[in-house]
């Protein structure tokens, strides 16, 4: 039961550290990319702020519509594992 604890308490703090960072193309000239890329990171922002309250069903809705608008993001879907990891849905994540 401790070892769970301490899973979950590992688990927590990487989401507090984890932030976002997200990568803009360089060569993508679309007319767009700008806009997406705002979308994106007020969706990582968003998802972050909710982590930080540990509002993990906020994050979780947050990432999960990242992901969608996203999907070329691989740290969404992390970030989205980790929260599904902490609210214990492991087969999920």
């Amino acid at each position: 039961m401790r070892r769970w604890a301490v899973i979950a308490g590992c688990g927590a703090a990487l989401l507090a550290l984890a932030g976002c960072a997200l990568v803009r193309p360089q060569h993508d000239h679309s007319p767009t990319a700008p806009a997406q890329a705002a979308r994106c990171q007020e969706l990582s922002e968003l998802a972050q702020t909710a982590i930080d309250q540990q509002d993990y069903a906020r994050a979780q809705g947050a990432l999960e519509q990242l992901v969608a608008e996203a999907p070329q993001l691989a740290e969404a879907r992390q970030r989205l594992g980790m929260v599904l990891q902490v609210e214990g849905r492991l087969a999920e994540a």
